[in-house]
């Protein structure tokens, strides 16, 4: 369901990864979980997810994950370099990020650019 994108955000978010799943919940419109601890109400809430959108949980957590970088980098501008590479495309968090992401959900290198240029 989510092995390869959790064990990435496990990988680079540390002890952080269960919370973002739980920040990615309710962005798709379910309860958000009490803590940051893998219980059976943690469980059903991604089963129940994964039953909502078959085959597409990856996607949605993968562009929750894409926004929430977008959020991070917005409210702080020394963030932003890991938007950026020298000439044009992604780098770092996005790039990752939207490894996880399947290719139709992917921003393109021009919608990329646009959502840079907010930033001046």
């Amino acid at each position: 369901m989510l092995q390869a994108s959790g064990f990435d955000r496990d990988v680079h978010v540390g002890a952080n990864a269960i919370r973002v799943l739980r920040w990615h919940l309710p962005e798709m419109g379910f309860p958000r979980i009490a803590d940051g601890v893998i219980r059976p109400r943690m469980v059903l809430a991604a089963r129940r997810a994964a039953a909502a959108v078959p085959g597409r949980l990856a996607d949605a957590c993968g562009i929750a994950r894409r926004n929430r970088h977008h959020a991070l980098a917005d409210a702080r501008p020394a963030r932003r370099r890991f938007a950026r590479r020298r000439g044009s495309g992604r780098h770092g968090w996005f790039r990752r990020a939207e490894e996880f992401v399947s290719a139709p959900d992917r921003l393109t290198e021009a919608e990329h650019r646009a959502r840079l240029s907010r930033w001046g």
